[in-house]
């Protein structure tokens, strides 16, 4: 039976299609680096819809006692995707060769990092906040029925999308 707990697969498999996405940067595989972006993006916005149409509607509902106001996560969410689209600009952007190519990349990963500290502070708010309170109030069965449906959707759409990354990939690739 699937459970809130669960949904920290979801941010462990984010944090790793971000990482496949980083070390393609670092290889100059940029065109790849792009789409592997591209996946991640839309995968975490799938999953900060589903938070802020389900989870944080359950969370509102607990009541005054939840250790972090609803605002904070839709506001780490805003600010995440902020600057995931301010990373999938510059990368858009790269051009040239050798050294400028390389402290452009670096520049890129530079910018990322304040992403990447974003994704772990939210991904501590929810632990220990949202997932936490819910996770106590609401029963296993509860817990299926919200986390479910959603689960499946996600897993569904990442296959889908490294599909089409898959594909797009090698056509891009000389044979």
């Amino acid at each position: 039976m699937a459970s809130f707990a669960d949904l920290l697969g979801v941010h462990e498999r984010l944090d790793e299609l971000f990482a496949s996405h980083q070390e393609l940067l670092i290889q100059q595989r940029l065109a790849e680096a792009q789409i592997a972006l591209q996946v991640h993006r839309e995968l975490l916005g799938l999953h900060m819809r589903h938070e802020e149409q389900f989870l944080l509607p359950l969370y509102e509902r607990l009541g005054p006692n939840p250790l972090w106001p609803t605002r904070l996560y839709v506001g780490q969410h805003r600010r995440m995707r902020e600057r995931l689209h301010g990373a999938a600009e510059r990368l858009a952007s790269l051009s040239g060769r050798g050294p400028t190519l390389r402290r452009a990349i670096i520049a890129l990963l530079d910018y990322e990092t304040t992403y990447k500290h974003l994704a772990e502070h939210h991904d501590g708010a929810e632990r220990r906040g949202l997932l936490a309170a819910l996770t106590f109030e609401l029963d296993g069965v509860r817990q299926a029925e919200v986390v479910g449906p959603y689960l499946s959707e996600w897993w569904h759409a990442e296959q889908l999308l490294l599909g089409a990354a898959s594909r797009a990939t090698s056509e891009q690739r000389p044979h």
